[in-house]
């Protein structure tokens, strides 16, 4: 019988994230609130405050994206307006905003430290669910990899990245046609722009099409980091998901950790006017993840099946999504071996 019949994410409830920063708050023109979210993505909570406090969308910094169907908090900061009170529900999606103090600096990228989850697993056997009990403060080899969620939104083609290499070679008119096909715009923006695609994206955002070069470069690392795997001894199995394609492995071993090291990856950013420049970088390739887990309980929705609770802390820019199906992979493969 397989084991691999899990889910996560079934409830936005099941799959919980919380920032870890660093914070001085010394006083100053940028305002920071803890930002708490069911059910929206951090940028159209960003595009909510802007329009209902009138705020230019460029005075509103933050440190990380977090996805929409989930439990997430995260730090955000607003340049010179101070919001006392922010609360907005729709059905089961909600969003509040709670001041915490101010500082004389934005919110930046690189004062995200990490992120903590709790991931409920469900609809599982339970040969699987008293495994992962089993393994419970055991380090697992995790390749990092950009998640599903970096190429594209839930239930949605998986093509963000073509969307940014269009932008990359100036080809306006496929990128037009990629984000309607991914559901970004929908087909009146699409039939209003069919025309004049570049001057539609000359007004998009430039940190939404920042978002999509990013998604390239995500494309290509996850590329160069799969051939490297395949060219390897070890141990592999091969993981697809909505798509996207994964190669993960039970341990590794010194040559493949040698290769892994010497990778990088290129960013692509806008400079001041507009410009697309490219940034040289380390990621880091791999890590060990050890997690905590719950009691094994029955499921709730997947009546005869069980569900449990895991734990861990993952550097900033780690996918959870990507770490639990290399962990669940891996205790399968240690099962079958």
């Amino acid at each position: 019988m397989p084991m691999l019949n899990y889910y996560y994410k079934i409830l936005n409830s099941d799959f919980r994230v919380n920032e870890i920063i660093n914070l001085i708050l010394d006083g100053g023109e940028y305002y920071y609130y803890l930002l708490r979210k069911n059910g929206y993505r951090t940028m159209d909570v960003l595009d909510m405050i802007s329009a209902e406090k009138f705020i230019d969308i460029c005075n509103i910094s933050y440190a990380g994206l977090k996805d929409e169907d989930a439990i997430t908090t995260q730090y955000i900061a607003i340049k010179g307006l101070k919001i006392d009170n922010f609360e907005k529900t729709n059905g089961i999606q909600d969003v509040s905003l709670k001041y915490i103090g101010s500082a004389n600096v934005p919110m930046q990228i690189g004062k995200l430290q990490g992120n903590s989850f709790r991931i409920r697993l469900r609809n599982l056997n339970l040969c699987i669910a008293e495994l992962i009990c089993e393994k419970e403060k055991h380090g697992f080899p995790i390749i990092n990899y950009f998640g599903t969620q970096r190429f594209g939104m839930p239930n949605s083609v998986k093509i963000s990245h073509k969307i940014g290499e269009c932008l990359l070679t100036k080809n306006y008119v496929m990128a037009l046609k990629y984000l309607y096909r991914s559901g970004n715009i929908d087909k009146f923006i699409y039939k209003k722009w069919e025309n004049a695609p570049e001057k539609y994206l000359s007004l998009m955002d430039e940190r939404r099409k920042t978002f999509f070069l990013s998604a390239y470069d995500a494309y290509i690392w996850n590329r160069n980091i799969i051939r490297l795997i395949e060219e390897s001894d070890v141990e592999k199995i091969q993981f697809n998901k909505e798509g996207v394609k994964f190669i993960y492995v039970s341990r590794i071993n010194d040559m493949l950790r040698e290769a892994l090291n010497e990778s990088y990856i290129i960013w692509h950013r806008y400079n001041e006017n507009g410009e697309v420049f490219e940034n040289r970088s380390f990621r880091q390739p791999y890590l060990e993840v050890v997690y905590r887990s719950s009691s094994i309980q029955p499921d709730d929705i997947y009546p005869g099946k069980n569900m449990i609770d895991i734990e861990f802390i993952l550097p900033a820019g780690v996918y959870a999504t990507n770490v639990i199906d290399q962990i669940m992979t891996i205790l399968e493969m240690n099962v079958n071996s």
